[in-house]
């Protein structure tokens, strides 16, 4: 008996084409913008208003940066 998969999304197809180089930094970069997007929710939850300020401004500076 076969398993089926299912429907492919767009980046399910770049992740089959790429090398597995490429899918290395492709699978770190989705988890790195996964983190900064977890994070980014925990901070706007942030009860002190300075501090709220001091850690969207990190997370600003950290979201423009690349993952190694």
């Amino acid at each position: 008996m076969a398993i089926e998969a299912g429907p492919q999304t767009e980046i399910d197809r770049i992740i089959a084409r790429a090398t597995d180089l490429e899918r290395k930094h492709l699978l770190d970069y989705i988890s790195y913008k996964d983190a900064l997007t977890l994070v980014d929710t925990e901070v706007s939850q942030c009860p002190d208003a300075n501090l709220k300020q001091a850690l969207e401004t990190m997370l600003r500076r950290v979201s423009n940066l690349e993952p190694e």
